[in-house]
This record gives structure tokens, C-alpha cells and sequence, in this order.
């Protein structure tokens, strides 16, 4: 028996710690929910990115942990092998043509998803140019968005690194000059924000949660972004009951193009509307408490990976060396 894993044998232990890891979040998402619904959106919105981007450090912790004996101490159960006692890193046998066969299986799904994401970004990256391709006017001071020229009333904010603001001539048409600045100021947050790259991100991290709890979580940060956008139009024109009006007369439009464009016409426009009349928790003053006892919870979900997940996946290492 040979102490210590092999590069191939880590990544796979990697791979599969950032599965389990990302299906026990699935699993308590909806506590996650729960937690953070009195928060502002825009904490709401950073909780849940965090959260749902945490099992790939939770399983880089799990990594770190069972190879070092000082730390695997910690939290593995004392036992022996050979006569030797005490937390070691897992034991596996020289060559053990099942734990590495294990790890290369891994690696190569790994390896299978990575292409398919990639693909599905080329196409994306490809509607974007064509979107852009049929945009007039160059963004400048004066005028920070271009304008598509289509009969559909389109509001929307497009791009992953560089997000830019695309606005339709018809839109231009239908709201008044105050209505315009609403409209841009929720777009131009849309952008700074990163709305488009953060959705990319979390659609990528929840491809293994079960098919009704992704749709969740994916619709809940939607949702959080465009009531995050929303106050900050009303900061912006210092007038909530303008952008009260402004959702209410585009309720119900869409932008008429394919991708995955954050469009102001978005989700309910009454509980929009109901979110800016709400004061929620959230970065600073006396709402402090939510924030550290949502930072409290985040540590705790996030020691439990790390624990179950190095206390299961030390075992099974050592079951498949036994076995091999």
C-alpha cells in the first residue's frame, strides 16, 4: 500500500467533491431562499451567486484537506493501517487500476462538458454580433446606447464583458424624455452589474441540480436583477413613482431577439413595482443583522460541505484501494 494520490487521482476527487458539493446546495436551496428573501435585490442577488458558485471551492477545501495528515486529522476518524494509527491522507494501492480508471472517467466528463459550454457560448458570442451587426449609432457620450431599427418596442442590455445598451427605434418613439432615462438608467445597470455574465455563470453551475430546482434558482436571480435595476433607475431620476410608470405602460413587451439579453419588459410588472415600495435589508445601518447572520449561514452550509464531504470521500478512496 503507497500513501498519497496521483495528480490524475486529485483531480478526479476535485470533480467529483464540486459535484457532490453542487448537488447538497441543490438540496438546501430552498432554506438559501428563504434566508435572504427580506434582503435587498441586490444582496439578494450577490447571496445567491455566491452560493451557487461555492461547491468548487468547497471541494478545493476537501482536496487541500485530505492530503494533509495535520489537517485530515481534524476531520477524519482515528484508524489504522499496517499498524500505523492516526489522520493520514486516503491509501490507495499502487496502480489501482479502478481508482485511476475512477479519475480518468471523471476528468473526461469534465473534460465532455467543458466542450458543450463552450460551444453554447460560441453560439451566443455569434447572435450577438449578428444583433450588433444590424445596431445603428456609435456609443458615446451623448448617446450611450444604440438603436436597433425594428417596429418592436425592445429594451435591453446585451454582452457578457462589455454589456452595451440596445434600445428600438419604436421605443424611442413611445416614451416620453423622462420614461427614455428610466429605461436607460435600468439597462446601464444591467451592464455594470454584469447581469448577462452572472446568469451565464449560474445556468453553468446548476447543470447537475435537478431540472426544477435550476429553473428556480436561474429565475429567482432574474428576478432579484431586474427589482436591483429598478431601484437604481429610481435613485438615478429620484423618482420612484416614474419608474412605477414607465413598467407599467411597457408591461408585457418583450424584445423581439433571440439570446439572452436582460430586457426591461422582464417578469411581473406588479411585483416590480410592489419590490420598489418595499424597504428591504440590506448593505449597511440597521440592517447590518441580516447580513451578518446570512454571512454566518453561508459559513456554516460551507463547513458542511467541507466536512462531509472529506469525511465520505476519505472512505471512499480507501474502499475502492481495498477493493483493488
Amino acid at each position: 500500500m503507497t500513501e498519497g494520490l496521483l495528480p490524475l487521482q486529485l483531480t478526479g476527487l476535485w470533480l467529483a467533491g464540486a459535484a457532490a458539493a453542487s448537488l447538497l446546495c441543490a438540496w438546501a436551496y430552498p432554506l438559501i431562499g428563504q434566508l435572504i428573501a427580506p434582503w435587498a435585490p441586490g444582496a439578494r442577488s450577490l447571496a445567491r451567486l455566491v452560493y451557487v458558485l461555492s461547491p468548487p471551492l468547497s471541494a478545493g477545501l476537501v482536496v487541500l484537506v485530505v492530503t494533509q495528515p495535520a489537517m485530515a486529522a481534524l476531520l477524519i476518524p482515528e484508524h489504522c493501517h499496517a499498524g500505523v494509527c492516526g489522520g493520514h491522507t486516503p491509501v490507495y494501492a499502487a496502480g489501482s487500476g479502478i481508482v485511476i480508471a475512477l479519475a480518468a472517467g471523471l476528468s473526461l466528463a469534465a473534460v465532455t462538458v467543458v466542450v458543450v459550454l463552450l460551444g453554447a457560448l460560441r453560439t451566443a458570442v455569434l447572435k450577438l454580433h449578428t444583433l450588433r451587426a444590424v445596431a445603428n449609432g456609435a456609443v458615446n457620450s451623448d448617446q450611450p446606447y444604440q438603436v436597433l431599427q425594428t417596429d418592436a418596442v425592445v429594451a435591453c442590455c446585451v454582452g457578457l464583458w462589455r454589456p452595451q445598451v440596445l434600445l428600438s427605434q419604436a421605443l424611442l418613439q413611445l416614451l416620453q424624455p423622462e420614461q427614455l432615462r428610466v429605461v436607460l438608467a435600468h439597462e446601464q445597470a444591467h451592464a455594470a452589474r454584469l447581469d448577462n455574465l452572472r446568469g451565464l455563470l449560474v445556468r453553468w453551475a446548476t447543470l447537475i441540480w435537478p431540472g426544477g430546482r435550476a429553473l428556480q434558482v436561474r429565475k429567482e436571480l432574474s428576478i432579484d436583477a431586474e427589482q436591483a435595476c429598478d431601484a437604481y433607475a429610481a435613485q438615478m431620476v429620484q423618482d420612484p413613482s416614474l419608474v412605477v410608470q414607465t413598467i407599467r405602460q411597457l408591461a408585457g413587451q418583450r424584445a423581439a431577439i433571440s439570446g439572452r439579453g436582460m430586457s426591461f419588459g422582464m417578469h411581473d410588472a406588479d411585483a416590480r413595482i410592489a419590490a420598489l415600495q418595499v424597504q428591504r435589508p440590506g448593505a449597511a445601518g440597521a440592517h447590518g443583522n441580516a447580513w451578518l447572520w446570512g454571512g454566518l449561514w453561508f459559513a456554516v452550509c460551507w463547513s458542511a460541505q467541507v466536512v462531509l464531504l472529506t469525511a465520505g470521500f476519505h472512505a471512499a478512496i480507501e474502499l475502492l484501494a481495498a477493493a483493488a
